[in-house]
């Protein structure tokens, strides 16, 4: 992933979603041998920190792009990421505790975009 930031903050911010962003690669292509409920929980927290903090980040620098948009660009990567994807989704059986609280923590970051 290489993009011309002018901020130490998008560069920093960049950085850190690559591991996440790998990881979603890393799962599709059999490398986590012990991906279970709770790694997979992590896993979709982060992606939904990960989207807060972009959004938050293009309010100061409106021309950022997603580092999941310039990370997943080529089709086999983007085919990789909905793989991986669905095969986290199928270690998280209904959770009225982690799903509820996931949409109420992504409704509380979504407010402090505002």
């Amino acid at each position: 992933m290489y993009e011309k930031f002018d901020s130490p903050q998008l560069i920093t911010f960049s950085l850190g979603a690559a591991s996440t962003l790998q990881l979603v690669i890393d799962i599709e292509q059999g490398r986590i041998p012990n991906l279970d409920t709770e790694i997979s929980k992590q896993i979709i927290l982060d992606m939904i920190n990960i989207s807060y903090c972009v959004r938050y980040l293009q309010n100061s620098h409106p021309h950022f792009r997603e580092p999941e948009v310039l990370y997943f660009n080529t089709i086999d990567r983007a085919y990789a990421n909905r793989k991986s994807q669905n095969k986290i989704s199928d270690y998280i059986a209904w959770d009225d505790d982690f799903h509820y609280g996931a949409d109420r923590d992504c409704k509380i970051l979504k407010k402090g975009i505002k």
